[in-house]
């Protein structure tokens, strides 16, 4: 890989390889350089960034991670998984506020994304806000297009059920309900 990048600097993939290669004899430290060397040869390399995001994570500098999630969900915003992990990550650091706007952000950018709405809806749950998390889970397993999909939002649905207090389970029947309708008068119409 260092003859490759000798032989032609600007090739960011053998800067990626050479990074992935440093990581797994583990000198994180020059992993992690490699990965930026990457980045800043190609600013719209998702892998160099998701890479260094990850890395980071490994060495436990998690404000410096949160921010090269932030960066790689800016160039690839349907990565679901950088997404779940940014927003597990906000979470962990005890910014909630920036974990729920990162989970929005999915929805945003794909409303239709049985996945981001898990997200969302599993954001929300760790908020404690439980009936707009069951109403995120519910589009979740409504959009999902899978039958593991649909299986894994139903599971959260019957978990977050359970933890509920009994003052909210009746409001999660009467929002199943409610969105059991708006979905057959969308497929009717």
């Amino acid at each position: 890989y260092r003859r490759a990048i000798v032989l032609g600097p600007k090739e960011t993939g053998a800067w990626v390889n050479l990074a992935n290669l440093d990581r797994s004899n583990g000198d994180l430290e020059q992993a992690l350089a490699n990965f930026r060397e990457a980045e800043k040869r190609d600013s719209a390399l998702a892998l160099a960034v998701k890479g260094q995001a990850q890395l980071l994570g490994e060495l436990k500098r998690f404000d410096e991670a949160g921010t090269a999630y932030r960066r790689l969900l800016a160039r690839a915003p349907g990565d679901l998984e950088a997404r779940f992990a940014a927003v597990r990550l906000y979470e962990a650091l005890g910014r909630d506020d920036i974990a729920l706007e990162v989970a929005r952000d999915g929805v945003r950018h794909d409303r239709g994304s049985g996945e981001a709405r898990l997200i969302l809806g599993m954001a929300l749950e760790a908020q404690g806000r439980l009936r707009e998390a069951a109403l995120e889970l519910r589009r979740a397993e409504s959009l999902a297009r899978d039958g593991e999909g649909r299986e894994r939002a139903r599971r959260l649905i019957g978990t977050l059920s359970v933890e509920a207090p009994d003052s909210l389970r009746a409001l999660f029947e009467a929002d199943s309900v409610a969105l059991a309708k708006q979905q057959a008068q969308r497929s009717a119409s």
